[in-house]
């Protein structure tokens, strides 16, 4: 009777939280924060319970996704962490590979590869230890992204390697590994191995309907495209992606700053110095 009372308690702020990730996906961020402000009071003001722990959880991992994409790391890394000390306090742990993967990307984007290595690997054994390999190929490509990013591509090749033994075609995980094994090549400075996984990366983008990766994808290629002095193939996606990102409803200046510098390097290629 108590469990059930209380997960009756439970519902409406998982629903009310589970309201707040639609506003994320939908890029309303305000919204997001509001009503996940409010579960987590709830969740502050309950005693310690499993489903009350695993709602925490979930919580912490939303506030950790809304700071990420404000640009805020430090606070990204406070939550995900967050997040992951409240489900090892579970019974059920299954989310706590996933947890690690989150901290450790912010820890990569942050510069800190060897912190971001030790939360990979503490979700690798984690997955064995639950028996739970579901999330083996996204650990690691984001091994093989750690290592890129130190350029040791040798040791990068074998994480992605390894992912690629677990990676279900035309899923995200396949847009990621593809997409992550491009930049590999691309800063390695191997632009004509970067383009087929970059090809691959967007196909796979359209198989999940995702037209974000999808335009990632071609703004990849453009750069690549640029890099061997192809300048029509380079107009091609450079231009498609900017008239793309310069009308989009989410606009996001990191990236059309990107293309306007690569807008620029193709007409400087072409002698424009004016369009330049």
């Amino acid at each position: 009777m108590k469990t059930l009372l209380l997960l009756l308690s439970i519902l409406p702020w998982q629903n009310l939280l589970q309201e707040a990730k639609q506003h994320y996906m939908n890029y309303e961020n305000d919204s997001c924060a509001v009503k996940v402000a409010r579960v987590k009071e709830y969740c502050k003001a309950n005693p310690d319970e499993e489903g009350v722990l695993e709602l925490c959880a979930d919580v912490e991992n939303v506030l950790g996704a809304l700071s990420q994409a404000e640009g805020q790391r430090d606070s990204a890394a406070v939550h995900y962490g967050n997040a992951y000390n409240f489900v090892m306090r579970m019974k059920d742990r299954g989310k706590a590979p996933m947890y690690c993967i989150n901290l450790a990307d912010i820890l990569r984007q942050a510069g800190d590869a060897p912190r971001a290595a030790q939360w990979l690997r503490r979700a690798l054994t984690l997955s064995d230890s639950l028996s739970t390999h579901n999330l083996d190929c996204a650990i690691n490509t984001q091994l093989g992204q750690v290592y890129s990013d130190l350029r040791n591509f040798t040791v990068a090749e074998k994480y992605f390697e390894e992912a690629e033994k677990s990676c279900e075609p035309g899923s995200f995980d396949a847009y990621f590994l593809a997409n992550a094994r491009g930049n590999a090549c691309f800063f390695n400075e191997k632009y004509d191995e970067a383009v087929p996984f970059f090809r691959r990366a967007g196909e796979a983008a359209q198989q999940t309907g995702n037209e974000f990766n999808v335009r990632v994808t071609e703004l990849n290629l453009g750069e690549c495209f640029l890099s061997q002095h192809q300048l029509d193939s380079a107009a091609t996606y450079i231009d498609a992606s900017y008239d793309f990102w310069s009308k989009a409803e989410y606009r996001d200046e990191s990236i059309l700053t990107a293309i306007r510098g690569m807008k620029a390097g193709l007409a400087l290629e072409k002698g424009d110095i004016a369009e330049a």
